[in-house]
């Protein structure tokens, strides 16, 4: 028997929370287990589905390409306790 991987399980989640149509959606490391093509192609469509809804997308993000990076609106580094950059 096959199993869903956990990449495609994560991309449904995305599109199960955003039919939903919230304001903001919050999203914890969208792009963990996909490669760099998925995770540019994710973060692309979060984009445009933002722009053209209206919804926020907020999310936690580990080491994003300078691509993914330079799409973001507004970024806030975290520490531990503190906002480390806004």
């Amino acid at each position: 028997s096959k199993s869903i991987g956990r990449d495609v399980l994560k991309r449904i989640s995305i599109v199960c929370l955003i039919l939903e149509l919230p304001q903001v959606a919050v999203l914890d490391e969208p792009t963990t287990d996909m490669d760099s093509t998925q995770a540019l192609y994710l973060i692309e469509f979060l984009q445009e589905f933002c722009q053209q809804t209206g919804m926020t997308a907020v999310m936690a993000i580990r080491q994003p390409r300078k691509e993914i990076w330079s799409m973001f609106d507004n970024v806030s580094v975290l520490g531990y306790t503190h906002v480390l950059f806004n």
